[in-house]
């Protein structure tokens, strides 16, 4: 959590200030510059007083600093966490990615690790950002102007060798970073749920109190998923096992997919992870490649 007492080049940004001004969802609070949001999505969106600082970026080799940076300064950044902080990678006035764009060209990276492992994720900037090579995949990326956010054109979802679910095209399922699961339209979850059911040679668990996630199965040495392979405008992205289900218990695996409540997509991180998913805003493609993070 933020003490601004300890940083010198702290500042708030006033009321008056083209900062203000040029940002949505302000107002002003004792002449703070104060952002809040009328987003149903609480937990990752922000309420706080705009402010600027230094902020420092470093890597094995280099630091840099950036001045005079943008930022919520809040402790009503996440509801489940309070104190939680969030980086921006989106495209709107505030993200750490527009106020970078004069250094990284549009390009950046970030390669997720999985829950399970001890290292941290990484996140590269500029040339290092780009991702190409054997079994890298690219796809157009539509960049939602209104609310800063990334999507991508979801033609449909292989369930091993040959069952292709077609949900019909999405043009615009959300790549998000900060939801874990893949989110599908109902009906096309329900239809991927079929499919990935009978491409298993086991019963389901029955539904009970017991909270989880749609589609579970008892965990033993013999349990054996399909291949989920996410087709993609231009491209195929297969998982791996550790994409696709997620081991809740000790003896219960789940699905990683579920019914959204609305017509939307949007694919979690758990389907990122292991990837190393590079974004090149200049020419509008977003590339995933099958990586280690852990030693990346």
């Amino acid at each position: 959590m933020i003490d601004p007492s300890k940083s010198s080049t702290f500042n708030y940004v006033f009321c008056k200030s083209n900062e203000c001004q040029k940002n949505n969802g302000v107002a002003c609070i004792s002449n703070n510059c104060h952002f809040s949001c009328d987003s149903a999505d609480q937990v990752s969106c922000p309420n706080g007083d705009l402010a600027t600082d230094t902020i420092t970026l470093s890597s094995i080799n280099t630091t840099l600093s950036l001045p005079n940076i943008n930022f919520i300064c809040g402790n009503n950044i996440s509801s489940d966490f309070p104190g939680i902080g969030f980086v921006g990678l989106g495209h709107g006035s505030l993200s750490l990615i527009s106020q970078m764009d004069h250094l990284i060209d549009g390009k950046f990276a970030y390669c997720l690790v999985p829950y399970s492992s001890n290292q941290s994720s990484k996140i590269d900037f500029g040339w290092k950002g780009v991702v190409e090579g054997d079994g890298a995949v690219s796809t157009p990326l539509i960049q939602n102007i209104g609310i800063g956010s990334y999507s991508v054109i979801l033609e449909g979802i292989t369930v091993g060798n040959k069952s292709t679910v077609t949900i019909g095209e999405i043009n615009g399922a959300y790549i998000d970073t900060g939801t874990m699961l893949t989110y599908l339209p109902s009906d096309a979850y329900d239809l991927l749920q079929q499919e990935v059911i009978k491409a298993i040679n086991q019963k389901p668990m029955e539904e009970d109190d017991t909270p989880r996630l749609p589609l579970c199965y008892l965990y033993t040495p013999e349990f054996n998923p399909p291949i989920i392979t996410i087709n993609l405008r231009g491209g195929n992205v297969e998982l791996g096992t550790g994409n696709t289900f997620i081991r809740v218990t000790q003896d219960v695996v789940c699905f990683a997919f579920a019914p959204s409540s609305g017509k939307e997509a949007i694919i979690g991180n758990w389907q990122q992870m292991n990837f190393l998913v590079g974004y090149d805003l200049k020419e509008g493609i977003i590339s995933f490649k099958p990586t280690d993070c852990s030693k990346y």
